[in-house]
């Protein structure tokens, strides 16, 4: 089954985006099926692509919002089992590994 392109179609999907900017973790959805994860995990998806193109058509190219959504801060994973019931797990994009900066290379040591 294909997706709409009518983003008012969507805006159970934006309303959990909102929730998931609001939380400092993350937030998960429950699914009742397997098939009701998947078919939300791309519904959400979706909807972050259908907000990038709406950008570039009230930006113009050279603005740094140009082909965004407010949510590409956020990482939707892929629908798991946990407990005998499915989940979406939606949470922060942010960097949690040890960051250094490389020398110099004309520094000699």
């Amino acid at each position: 089954m294909s997706l709409t392109n009518n983003l008012g179609a969507y805006e159970d999907c934006v309303k959990i985006f909102d929730m998931a900017l609001q939380s400092k973790t993350g937030i998960r959805i429950r699914a009742p099926t397997s098939g009701d994860a998947n078919h939300m995990f791309s519904r959400l998806n979706y909807t972050r692509k259908l907000l990038r193109e709406q950008s570039m058509g009230n930006l113009p190219s050279d603005h740094p919002e140009f082909n965004t959504s407010q949510y590409d801060v956020l990482i939707v994973r892929r629908p798991r089992e946990v407990e005998e019931q499915w989940w979406i797990y939606i949470e922060p994009r942010e960097v949690t590994w040890a960051v250094e900066e490389l020398p110099d290379a004309n520094t000699t040591t």
